[in-house]
């Protein structure tokens, strides 16, 4: 349930992190009362950049072969945000670890791994979706993906998507900015 009481049913793990320092994060496949199908991402966000994967998704809205962002909230928890400090601060010394607020982002389209492609010819499709999706993020929304991996890209419908926008940057005048 998001914070405006709207429910997303679970229907499967897509991904999940398995390292031990991370955001957490696992995707699930998720649909709604209507069945409409979403990608759930839950995720761990630093409390200083918690706006930066929002701001640049909603910077590259309508490139096509990007995922869109559908909605984002902070998960609560016993009517409050839900964060690292409120486990940390019941420590007699609280790790020196920069806080961490719970974020779940609602994504569409929910596609399948780059792994899935039944063959050369999808993949060359798959990648020229991707080739054109990244100039026009860089040349007209001057955002660079700053992760591009085979777990970042997902196949829906036979189209390449970008997904996981927390190392993209913000170009200015052909350099990366940091924030």
């Amino acid at each position: 349930m998001d914070n405006d009481n709207q429910v997303y049913w679970i229907m499967v793990i897509l991904w999940k992190s398995r390292c031990l320092f991370s955001r957490g994060t696992v995707c699930y496949r998720a649909q709604d009362k209507h069945g409409k199908e979403y990608a759930l991402k839950d995720c761990w966000v630093d409390e200083t950049s918690l706006e930066h994967e929002v701001k640049l998704l909603k910077m590259v809205e309508d490139v096509p072969n990007v995922v869109h962002l559908v909605k984002h909230w902070n998960v609560k928890y016993r009517g409050a945000c839900d964060s690292t400090w409120k486990i940390r601060s019941h420590l007699p010394d609280p790790l020196i670890q920069p806080t961490k607020i719970h974020r779940r982002m609602l994504l569409t389209p929910c596609g399948l791994p780059l792994k899935s492609v039944k063959s050369v010819p999808e993949l060359v499709d798959v990648f020229r979706d991707l080739v054109i999706a990244h100039k026009t993020m860089v040349s007209e929304r001057h955002v660079l993906h700053g992760d591009l991996s085979p777990n970042n890209i997902i196949i829906h419908k036979g189209k390449g998507y970008f997904i996981d926008f927390v190392h993209a940057k913000v170009l200015q005048r052909g350099t990366a900015v940091e924030k």
